[in-house]
């Protein structure tokens, strides 16, 4: 219980400290002009020591939704408000206290994370309880007998779940992921190969057009409902004191985790993680024999780099590693900075 106060209290801390001014940078800049190609990570991280915590002196004007959207072109300056540091944007000539949207496409503004690295998992892949897969309606063949599948073409499936919605996500059993502790089987990756759009139903088969093919769709594949579009625009944010977990996996199989790498964590909605939340990943301290007295002691956990949650479910999530200060590897503890 001591552990856990003492962590809330460090988190308040921390927000104070970015407060104040505490927590910038030594060596910030007065200004800064954005291009394309920033992110919000980025631009935070040349004015703080702890990137995550710039809704602190960004977010002057709380009532303001999405008040981090800033676009090429503008320039973000800190100044000194009543003696509390301010980052403000300066776009044509007029001074805002926070980045507020303008009348622009969305595209326009600069994300959060990477968007061409994170952009593949935000509404592909997802999770999914042991046995859904296998009792989704799939792909039974293509018309023509076509073996090799391309935009547009037509695919027979069966399945009575199939007839409730005119979108879905074609998908294939992924890893399954368990609890290192308990061993509990914490979810199924489904792996979106394409796209299908119901446009005919008749004779117990749908038909349906394939788009947006990542891979060969093959018969057996599985349908389930797209999910909910979800953009990169994140707002950083520490995760709840109590949450520690660990990499369970790394996209495309690597076992060495770098900068800008994705990966699986055994966190998620049931541990009230959030889209945004910052991780601070940690390599588990060496054993060694003490010189002196030859007993074995543990030296302390070394933080490794940190990581930011970009879509949650129950009990996993994916995050991007933003910064890594040495090699990750899995098994590394997960938890609030």
């Amino acid at each position: 219980m001591r552990c856990a106060h003492w962590l809330v209290g460090a988190c308040m801390a921390a927000a104070a400290a970015a407060s104040n001014g505490s927590d910038l940078r030594s060596d910030h800049p007065e200004q800064y002009t954005v291009v394309r190609g920033d992110t919000l990570w980025d631009i935070s991280a040349r004015f703080l020591q702890s990137p995550w915590l710039w809704p602190e002196i960004w977010q002057a004007n709380p009532s303001i939704q999405n008040p981090h959207l800033i676009y090429p072109g503008d320039q973000v300056r800190l100044v000194y408000v009543q003696g509390q540091p301010r980052l403000v944007i300066d776009r044509n000539g007029v001074v805002k206290l926070s980045p507020k949207a303008r009348v622009e496409p969305l595209a326009g503004a600069i994300p959060t994370l990477p968007y061409n690295v994170i952009a593949p998992y935000l509404n592909g892949n997802q999770f999914v309880a042991l046995g859904e897969l296998d009792v989704a309606p799939y792909v039974v063949g293509q018309r023509d007998g076509k073996i090799l599948s391309a935009d547009g073409d037509v695919a027979y499936v069966k399945g009575e779940a199939v007839f409730g919605l005119d979108l879905y996500g074609v998908y294939r059993k992924g890893q399954s992921f368990y609890d290192p502790k308990t061993g509990e089987l914490l979810g199924v990756e489904a792996v979106e190969v394409g796209h299908a759009d119901v446009y005919s139903r008749d004779d117990g088969f749908t038909r349906v057009s394939l788009d947006q093919a990542s891979r060969e769709i093959r018969p057996g594949d599985r349908l389930l409902p797209r999910p909910a579009e979800q953009t990169a625009d994140f707002v950083p944010s520490s995760p709840p004191a109590h949450a520690h977990g660990e990499i369970l996996s790394v996209i495309d199989g690597v076992e060495q985790v770098g900068q800008y790498d994705v990966v699986v964590l055994n966190l998620g909605r049931d541990q009230s993680i959030q889209a945004g939340n910052v991780m601070a990943i940690y390599r588990e301290g060496q054993t060694l024999a003490d010189p002196v007295t030859g007993q074995p002691i543990q030296l302390p956990d070394e933080r490794s780099g940190l990581a930011m949650v970009f879509r949650v479910f129950d009990r996993l999530s994916y995050a991007l590693i933003l910064e890594a200060s040495r090699a990750m590897t899995l098994g590394d503890a997960a938890r609030s900075p």
